[in-house]
Parts: C-alpha cells; sequence; structure tokens
C-alpha cells in the first residue's frame, strides 16, 4: 500500500515540475538570444563608427564652418555612407528583420580650440527583440547600442 502512494506522488510532482524547467529552459534561451543580438548589435555600431571616422566627405574647413551648404552636402552623405554601411553589416550578420532596427549617426565638431584636430562620429542602433515568452502577446524589448569613432585629420 505504501509503494502504491509513493507512485503517484511522483507523477503529481513531475506534473508540477516538468512546466516549470521548460519555462526556465525557455527563459535562458531568451536570454541568451537577447545578450548575442547586444553582442552583434554593439560590433555593428563599432564598425559604423569605424566606417563614418575614416570618411573623407568632411574637411577640415568644415570643423570650422559647418554652416557651409557644401558642407552640409556632404555631411548629409556622410550620414548616408554610414546608415548604408550598418544595414548592410545588419543584412549581412542575418538578422530576422532588418527594418526593425533603427539606425542613426551623428558628426560632432569640438569646439574652436580643437576644430581642426578631431572629429567625431556617433552611430546608435536600436534593434526590436521579440523572447519566445513575449512573442504569444506582441511584445518585443528594444536592444541599443552606441558607438563613438574619433577621426584625426591629416595636415593636406
Amino acid at each position: 500500500m505504501n509503494d502504491r502512494s509513493e507512485k503517484g506522488s511522483i507523477l503529481v510532482e513531475s506534473t508540477a515540475a516538468i512546466p516549470l524547467l521548460v519555462f526556465l529552459i525557455i527563459g535562458v534561451l531568451d536570454i541568451t538570444q537577447a545578450l548575442n543580438i547586444y553582442s552583434r548589435i554593439n560590433r555593428i555600431a563599432y564598425e559604423g563608427a569605424r566606417y563614418g571616422a575614416a570618411l573623407p566627405q568632411l574637411s577640415r574647413g568644415c570643423a570650422a564652418v559647418p554652416s557651409n551648404p557644401a558642407c552640409t552636402q556632404n555631411a548629409n552623405l556622410a550620414h548616408q555612407n554610414i546608415l548604408s554601411r550598418v544595414q548592410t553589416l545588419m543584412i549581412q550578420s542575418a538578422f530576422p528583420n532588418t527594418l526593425g532596427a533603427e539606425i542613426s549617426s551623428q558628426l560632432n565638431f569640438p569646439p574652436p580650440p580643437n576644430d581642426s584636430t578631431e572629429r567625431v562620429v556617433t552611430v546608435s542602433v536600436e534593434y526590436q527583440y521579440t523572447p519566445l515568452f513575449a512573442s504569444a502577446f506582441g511584445a518585443s524589448i528594444p536592444i541599443r547600442a552606441q558607438s563613438d569613432g574619433a577621426y584625426l585629420f591629416q595636415a593636406w
């Protein structure tokens, strides 16, 4: 009689424990996937900033007079080149929905004492990640990364 009641208790305990273990495993997979996406987004932002810092579209003169129309046109071209490069990197990294990513770049010119020596390019990437747990509810988590790239101007 004692042996029979133990078999029933094992069945009840395993019925309660198995769903908890499944949810725990799915949670670990979600966290691992989110960290993997953050790592890839961070690397893409870094590569975008590095690429932008090496673009020749902006000259030393634009740092001194950024309102110059030619400089504004060159800055817009630089932004387009950076955005195109980051989108290409996201496609190469096999992101499932590249259109769900928000990409921005900013060219910052330091104040006049240093304006002839340094330009800083900031690239921000945000990706909407939908975890397995939240996919049933349509919820997503924004994963963001930002990177700066400094470019020292060469004397022309």
